[in-house]
């Protein structure tokens, strides 16, 4: 077991891989903390076309088209409006967007961190860490009853929305609404002959849903609203979701004509937008999640996650050569990256005018934000 390294990172989502990944290529020891517990299906499946030059740039193209994600060609919503309007990628200098099998993708990018020169750790929880006497960090590790220690001259918070290593540090988190997501995933019958990988969005008096095709034929559905508007325990039943899904139109029909049953039942996630208070520290930064987390509406979590972890490697080298406000740097970056997408998130909200008394949509509308806005 690997026990010093000038990099490490806990986290092997995208920003944490691509962060790994292009460290290693340029000769930085790094370490990849992976937690995973290989799990066949993980909640996030869309990518946006901006994502093709993005992977070009990393040189993964051809292992992510070789993985057979499913093309998209567009989103289809009933947004300030009852009927569905199609926006097609086609016009997109980036050809079309893709609906992800999460585990292949993450497990490419980790692959290609590991070819790249990184070591990872599989399996691996970090349970505790210790400043060093003069400077970074000691991680204590622990793996099927097995415990030891890493020393790391940097490290990467790459924990998602738990941010859980720079939560220890005193950060906290600005938490802009309330967002979970009650999602489902749905099996094809025998008769099905579901084609349709637009994304589809369908906006209702307390929320929104949306559906998605998955590369393996299965259909993933959620239905988002604010955290105290979705209390009942009937929702995560699936007697209670289906009740909850015959108030759309879209959807419903979309489930019922193709014959779609719950392959697995509802669950709640957190699917709200906030920002790290602090975004670096003393021999740290937070990236991807743990750093700002998006609107699933937004379809930007993935591609953002791997932005903030190209930026987070050239910060890192920058800093380590002795670049003073490399860090500095990073952090405006993070933050002017969360204010443009705010400024986007409440002009496409507040499109949506049908349900003004409706607590979900009064919050989005008029005072954006202003009576939900906390610190966490």
């Amino acid at each position: 077991m690997i026990s010093l390294a000038k990099v490490a990172v806990i986290g092997s989502g995208p920003a944490g891989s691509t962060a790994a990944m292009l460290l290693a290529q340029s000769q930085i020891s790094t370490l990849l903390i992976d937690r995973s517990d290989d799990m066949s299906w993980k909640v996030g499946e869309g990518l946006p076309p901006l994502a093709k030059p993005l992977l070009q740039k990393l040189g993964v193209w051809k292992q992510f088209i070789e993985d057979a994600h499913l093309p998209s060609y567009g989103n289809r919503s009933a947004w300030g409006s009852q009927e569905l309007v199609d926006y097609d990628f086609i016009f997109d200098p980036n050809g079309v967007g893709w609906h992800l099998d999460r585990q292949k993708f993450d497990k490419m990018l980790t692959n290609v961190a590991v070819q790249s020169g990184a070591i990872k750790q599989s399996h691996a929880q970090v349970v505790g860490f210790e400043r060093r006497q003069y400077d970074g960090w000691r991680l204590f590790l622990q793996s099927e009853g097995q415990q030891w220690h890493v020393d790391a001259d940097f490290i990467i918070d790459a924990t998602g929305r738990t941010s859980w290593f720079s939560k220890r540090q005193g950060n906290k988190r600005k938490h802009f609404d309330r967002l979970v997501g009650v999602v489902t995933l749905l099996a094809p019958t025998s008769f099905s002959t579901d084609c349709d990988s637009m994304t589809m969005v369908e906006a209702t008096q307390d929320g929104w849903w949306y559906s998605a095709l998955l590369p393996s034929q299965k259909l993933v559905v959620a239905y988002m609203s604010d955290a105290d508007l979705v209390t009942s325990k009937r929702l995560k039943t699936v007697d209670g979701w289906t009740a909850l899904i015959s108030q759309t139109k879209h959807i419903r029909h979309r489930v019922e004509s193709h014959g779609y049953c719950v392959e697995l039942p509802p669950h709640i996630v957190s699917a709200n937008s906030s920002l790290a208070s602090k975004t670096v520290g003393e021999s740290w930064l937070a990236v991807g999640d743990a750093a700002s987390s998006y609107d699933p509406l937004s379809s930007q979590g993935i591609v953002t996650a791997i932005f903030t972890g190209i930026k987070a490697a050239t910060s890192i080298q920058a800093h380590l050569s002795g670049e003073h406000k490399a860090l500095e740097n990073y952090s405006d970056y993070i933050r002017q990256l969360y204010n443009d997408y705010l400024t986007k998130h409440k002009a496409y909200y507040s499109s949506e005018q049908r349900w003004t008394t409706s607590p979900f949509w009064q919050r989005r509308l008029g005072t954006y934000f202003s009576d939900i806005f906390h610190d966490g």
